[in-house]
């Protein structure tokens, strides 16, 4: 076999200017994992009316599907052009871009710096497309980034949501996130695990879509293909129960956040004399929070202490370093008990494990 040694490549203006060794390497053995592709060439895609060439070993190799459909014989002559074979896809040229992104190299991309976060909508057409034509990296990644949005751990929760919908993406994309977490609810439980428990989603893709208002629930998500998605009726009916239950558990959290020493006396991390601290926050809770709807019922459950930090600066009167740590940890631990029952509000299937221990004071790791 005749392979050129490029080892030693002289500087040249020109290709064929190029100086290499032409000896006969006969030991050269070891083919490399990763990057031993088939020359099998190229195929074209059809999806509405776009056509995309592409590399048909690199759509062999990730997906099942296309492994079977590529040594399928082709019909007729007109199933050829220029060469390639080609295949018509009854999906939107919008979904199939998307998938051909995630897979194909990219020779614009900076390898130094890290790419956009991809948006729901790339996310959602290569989970589904992924699902449909067996490609367990695209529906295994897809999932991963979606866990990342939308965690099972209240620590993270906190750490990346403001407003119950994590950044980069809008409530309504939760009935989405909750569609794509039940297309494998009837797969085994072995594909489910090697997918990254998709279930685990739902309790805080289902939170997010109680904050949705009646008309964003019934009217759905339009995917950028036209699709329209919509919770079933047993999700919906979940999102409605809990959407009820929600304003009296978010303002038991907000009375256990102000809530006195049960037996009156001054906490021993109190520094103030007289019992000043309790005191204050009574007065800065019937005064500023307890009759305003806004700050009795806050829209997201998992609100700070640092929001309700202006009622003390309203009376100029303020609690000890050490009581409002303690007050803003009485907030904290009866979110978290709220969180882990997130599940069995939703009467939702959950991995065991779901909600794991807190680390620590989320809110403090966010203002440091």
């Amino acid at each position: 076999m005749f392979i050129p040694d490029l080892t030693y490549v002289q500087e040249a203006e020109f290709l064929n200017e190029v100086e290499y060794d032409t000896e006969y390497i006969a030991d050269v053995e070891a083919q490399d994992e990763e990057f031993w592709m088939q020359d099998s060439g190229l195929v074209i895609i059809i999806a509405d009316d776009t056509k995309f060439r592409v590399l048909r070993s690199v759509l062999e190799r990730h997906s099942i599907i296309f492994g079977h459909l590529f040594t399928l014989p082709q019909p007729t002559e007109d199933s050829f052009e220029d060469g390639c074979p080609v295949v018509r896809l009854h999906e939107s040229a919008v979904n199939v871009r998307h998938m051909l992104k995630a897979l194909m190299p990219n020779l614009e991309a900076n390898i130094f710096e890290p790419p956009l976060p991809p948006t729901y909508e790339m996310v959602s057409a290569c989970i589904r497309l992924g699902y449909k034509y067996e490609s367990a990296k695209l529906c295994q990644q897809g999932i991963a980034f979606l866990k990342s949005k939308f965690p099972t751990n209240f620590d993270n929760w906190c750490d990346i949501s403001d407003n119950v919908a994590p950044p980069g993406f809008h409530p309504r994309e939760a009935i989405g996130v909750v569609k794509l977490a039940r297309l494998f609810d009837e797969d085994p439980a072995s594909l489910r695990e090697d997918c990254g428990q998709p279930s685990s989603l739902l309790p805080t893709a289902l939170l997010v879509c109680t904050r949705l208002d009646e008309e964003e629930l019934r009217s759905g998500l339009k995917h950028d293909d036209g699709t329209l998605v919509t919770l079933s009726e047993y999700d919906m009916e979940r999102v409605q129960r809990v959407k009820n239950l929600l304003p009296g558990e978010i303002a038991c959290l907000v009375v256990s956040a102000f809530r006195p020493p049960l037996d009156g006396k001054k906490p021993a991390h109190c520094w103030s004399a007289d019992n000043h601290c309790a005191r204050v926050a009574q007065e800065a809770f019937w005064a500023h929070v307890g009759y305003d709807p806004n700050r009795l019922v806050p829209w997201n459950p998992f609100f700070s202490w640092d929001e309700l930090h202006d009622t003390f600066a309203k009376m100029g009167k303020y609690m000890c370093t050490d009581c409002n740590d303690h007050h803003e940890n009485q907030l904290l631990n009866a979110q978290h008990k709220l969180w882990k029952r997130l599940p069995e509000l939703f009467d939702v299937d959950v991995p065991e494990g779901w909600s794991r221990g807190r680390r620590g004071n989320p809110w403090k790791t966010r203002r440091n």
